[in-house]
């Protein structure tokens, strides 16, 4: 018999509070001018929290399909938000995250935590770039798609 407790809003930010640590932590231990970190969704929003007020970073960054906090899609009508998107969305607007040795992001435009305005803002906080948005693509970004981003990013020398 498996016994399941019940997942809690504060149990929730507990667990994005470890996660954020342990992606901190794995960032700044790796961290290096030929270091390259690939993060997706979750994993991507992760590494966004990770460069809030932290020291500067050589890795290279390719995001893909990051949550950014919270999002209300008008179309489907679903409003998603992620733990600690308070702190991110303070972070962003007082632009307070670090710019690592590059940073690039692809999101699709029919992504449902895709917002205009939040990824605007990110863009801006960040100042670094390429950042792509993905004409005609969901969360789930292409197979080919991604195979040629990640192909890419990888293959470029580290600077």
């Amino acid at each position: 018999m498996t016994v399941r407790a019940p997942v809690t809003v504060q149990h929730s930010i507990i667990v994005c509070y470890h996660l954020h640590n342990v992606v901190s932590k794995l960032i700044r231990e790796f961290d290096s001018s030929h270091t390259r970190i690939v993060a997706n969704s979750y994993g991507a929003y992760l590494c966004l929290h990770a460069l809030i007020d932290a020291p500067g970073y050589l890795s290279h960054f390719l995001l893909l399909s990051p949550t950014i906090g919270a999002a209300l899609n008008k179309q489907s009508l679903t409003y998603s938000r992620m733990p600690g998107c308070q702190k991110y969305d303070r972070a962003v607007s007082e632009k307070r995250l670090t710019k690592p040795g590059s940073l690039a992001i692809h999101i699709g435009d029919k992504d449902d935590g895709y917002d205009l305005q939040r990824f605007t803002d990110l863009c801006a906080a960040l100042a670094t770039g390429p950042h792509h948005l993905v004409e005609n693509q969901g969360h789930a970004l292409d197979k080919v798609l991604i195979q040629n981003i990640v192909g890419q990013f990888l293959s470029i020398e580290a600077l």
